[in-house]
This record gives structure tokens, sequence and C-alpha cells, in this order.
């Protein structure tokens, strides 16, 4: 288990982890472990904020008004769940709560009021947010229809590729991933010049996330943030079934 906690003094913000398969029981013990073992280094940087510390700087939060949020609620809430019960894709779910949102900016607000329309358009999002957190909570229900324990069906395909050495494709709901796998010698692996003791690296992940994959268009430059991090992630998730290269002594790409 290799677990990397970020939080504060009451709860934890973030977690990064990779590890074969450990209990539920194990891995909450191990977050409490975690937030109990960062509190010295939050009391330091508490003590330090108490002597060099500058004052915080005020916020405006501009808050709609309760009175038209619970107007708008009461409004939308039963258009909203009938549109969740609905059996429609994930981009029709979102055209439909969009044209709901259009309709209830335009019926609240008019045309002219911008200050009242943009008041309108959060106190929809609010609404929306708390009729998909009500379903989640009371009913057990996901947005989809799925209930919290069941997964969408997967389906599958390996060794289409006959140029890779491997290959695979995997559709899930509305994801689809590609993976070609390409094997070289031990002399292969990616030599790495930095401070840690690691000196190769036979395993190379590459996650490529083009904008044409969710409908974007955009420039074709360099590996974003998205696709650095999940690839990250991709690739500690698949480290604890590669195979030790004393029985499998290739170089993986």
């Amino acid at each position: 288990l290799d677990l990397r906690i970020a939080g504060t003094k009451d709860a934890i913000l973030m977690v990064e982890c990779g590890a074969e398969e450990i209990s539920e029981d194990d891995m909450v013990k191990a977050l409490l472990f975690g937030h109990q073992a960062i509190q010295p280094l939050i009391e330091a940087q508490e003590q330090l904020r108490a002597v060099a510390g500058k004052p915080k700087r005020e916020t405006i939060v501009q808050k709609v008004d309760t009175t038209l949020s619970e107007q708008i609620y009461e409004q939308v809430k039963d258009r909203i769940t009938q549109l969740l019960d609905s059996p429609q894709s994930k981009a029709e779910l979102n055209t439909a709560i969009d044209e709901l949102e259009e309709q209830t900016v335009k019926l609240s607000a008019g045309e002219d009021d911008v200050e009242k329309a943009a008041d309108v358009k959060e106190a929809f999002h609010a609404a929306y947010q708390k009729v998909v957190r009500d379903r989640i909570l009371i009913q057990h229900m996901r947005p989809d229809g799925r209930s919290l324990d069941e997964v969408r069906p997967i389906w599958c395909e390996v060794g289409f590729s006959p140029r890779a050495h491997g290959s695979g494709l995997f559709t899930r709901g509305e994801t689809q991933v590609l993976t070609l796998a390409t094997l070289g010698t031990p002399r292969e692996a990616q030599e790495l010049d930095n401070l840690t003791p690691t000196e190769t690296k036979r395993y190379i992940h590459h996650y490529n996330f083009p904008p044409f994959c969710t409908g974007e268009v955009k420039m074709l430059r360099g590996n974003s943030r998205r696709e650095i991090g999940h690839g990250a992630l991709a690739e500690r998730a698949l480290e604890p079934v590669i195979p030790p290269e004393d029985e499998f002594p290739y170089t993986l790409r």
C-alpha cells in the first residue's frame, strides 16, 4: 500500500493511492493513520502562520435569495426527476437539463434582467444538485438509474491489432479505451536522470486523451495536465500486475 494524503486538521482533502488488493477495513485504518500522521505538519504550519502570517482577505460571497432558491426548487424538482427517470444517454440528459434551465431563466427572470437571470441560474444548479443528492442518499439511485453497487456492463476485445505485441479494446458506458503494448529488450528501458535511487524504468505507460475524444475542437499540442495525471494513475494501477524482470525480461511500452 502506497498512500498519500493531503488534508486539514479536521478532514482529508486529497488521496492518491497505489496498492495490491486490500480489505476496506485496512484501507480505512490507513486513511485514519495518515490523517493522524499529518497533524504535526499542520501544527507547524499553524505556528508559522501565527508568527509570520498575514491577515486573510475578506471575500465577498454573493448568495442567492433563499426565497428565490426555494421557489426555483419547487418549480423544477419534479421535471428534473422526470428527466433523471427517463431512459436516455448522458449527452441527451445534459441537453434536456440545459433546455430546462433556459426555460426556467426565461420564465423567472425574463430576457432583460441580467442580474436576476444569474441568480436564477445559480438557484437552478443548486436545485439540480439537491435532487441528484437526495436520490443518491435516500433512494440509493445514481443519476443514470443504477444502484450504488451496480456497475455498467463492459465489452472487451483483445488481440485485434496484428502489428503490436499486445492490444486491447474495452467499452464501458460512454468510455472506450484502446491499448497497444510493445516489448523490447532490457537495454531499451528508460534511463532516469533524477535524485531517486531508481536508474531505469522498464514499464513505460503513455496516456493520450486528444480533444476529439470528448467532442472538443482544440489544438493538438503536448500532453495536458489531465493526460499526465490520469496516465500516472493508470500506470500505478497496473504496476502490481507487471511480472518481475527475472520472470519476464522485457521492457514494456
